[in-house]
């Protein structure tokens, strides 16, 4: 969610534990970026479960964890390590905390899914860097 390594989230994930190992879980964190990624995949998960998103999204349910956080408090993050990070993480947690907010931010995710697979829902285009680009193109 906070990486940029959602193309990568699903099925490279020994690649992206060695890529993450030096980034993930330091000691100058604050826990609630782990807390509000948990939170937020919990709040997702549940739309699927529920039948209340589409399950062609699920392929990219890694993609939309990343543009929830950019479309809830924007696309400067700041470093992990700082107070403004606590600040930008408090935003996304105030969504999730309500369910009904956070179903309609995370149903607003879809419009850039839509837009880049382009009529294309197979699960090997999440995978791709180039489908990460197109996102981050249709963000700015």
């Amino acid at each position: 969610m906070f990486l940029d390594q959602a193309h990568n989230a699903g099925r490279y994930r020994a690649n992206l534990q060695d890529e993450t190992r030096n980034k993930i879980f330091l000691s100058n964190h604050d826990p609630i970026g782990y807390y509000v990624s948990a939170y937020a995949k919990f709040r997702l998960d549940a739309l699927f479960r529920k039948k209340q998103m589409d399950g062609k999204y699920s392929p990219f349910k890694y993609h939309m964890l990343n543009i929830f956080r950019i479309q809830v408090s924007g696309n400067d993050m700041p470093a992990i390590y700082s107070n403004k990070f606590i600040k930008y993480c408090e935003k996304i947690e105030e969504i999730l905390s309500d369910e009904n907010k956070s179903k309609e931010a995370f149903l607003k995710t879809t419009a850039i899914i839509d837009r880049a697979v382009n009529g294309n829902y197979d699960r090997a285009s999440a995978k791709t860097v180039t489908f990460l680009r197109n996102i981050k193109d249709f963000l700015v």
